[in-house]
């Protein structure tokens, strides 16, 4: 008896060591998998992040077309995304102060009011959003605009008349 009691308390022993050795090899493995895991978390942020701060450098030294090349769904990914939104506003900013200013030299330099009407109506329609553009003036007798200019408009649009009236969308602007 006294010796199967040795033989089993050998074996609970041997089951006790094999089980802590196991444990203790899985627990290793664990944490070197978790430390592999933040390794590579930490590279994937700190290039989103790199990749960010060398779109702003970019776009700080006037190239209005950088953009975060970011792809997370992360804060960083998102910061991105408004830096990215707030680059495409600066660019159509540049753009419409760009058409201002040849808007500008053209009418300091023109001698003809209707080029610079033409001018104005395609500069504005190219920084614009908008389907067309137009230059309506008020006749003499105060209850018509005539389209001196336009662009995105028929050619035979020129000098049509509409009525100064609440009712139409010429009147209410």
């Amino acid at each position: 008896n006294k010796a199967r009691s040795e033989e089993s308390l050998r074996q609970a022993r041997k089951t006790y060591d094999r089980a802590r050795t196991e444990i203790a090899a899985a627990t290793g493995a664990a944490v070197l998998a978790a430390l592999l895991l933040a390794a590579l978390g930490a590279a994937h942020f700190g290039r989103n992040l790199r990749r960010l701060s060398a779109a702003a450098r970019a776009l700080a030294g006037g190239d209005l077309g950088a953009r975060a090349q970011v792809r997370s769904r992360d804060e960083v990914g998102e910061l991105a995304e408004t830096f990215n939104g707030m680059a495409t506003q600066l660019q159509a900013r540049e753009r419409e102060r760009e058409a201002v200013a040849d808007l500008a030299s053209l009418a300091l330099a023109a001698r003809d009011s209707d080029a610079v009407l033409a001018e104005a109506t395609r500069l504005a329609a190219a920084a614009l959003p908008a389907d067309g553009v137009g230059v309506l003036e008020l006749q003499p007798d105060g209850e018509e605009l005539s389209l001196r200019a336009g662009s995105g408009w028929r050619d035979d649009s020129l000098g049509a008349r509409v009525a100064t009236g609440s009712a139409t969308e010429a009147g209410r602007a």
